[in-house]
């Protein structure tokens, strides 16, 4: 992975621009096909079951 970094970074420096330092953490990294691909824009798992139950229990809106 930071051969990639550092070949991209070689490709887009530009002298003399203003860079700002930042990182990136990487977390819960695990095995190919062990883990579950999650949306970015979707729930988390737990917090869409809770909405699923709330929706069971509601009454039917007429």
């Amino acid at each position: 992975m930071l051969s990639y970094a550092s070949s991209l970074l070689r490709r887009l420096w530009e002298p003399g621009t203003a860079y700002h330092k930042a990182g990136v953490v990487l977390d819960g990294l695990e095995p190919p096909r062990t883990g579950q691909q999650l949306s970015l824009f979707s729930p988390p798992p737990a917090i869409a079951e809770l909405g699923n139950k709330r929706e069971e229990k509601s009454p039917p809106v007429s």
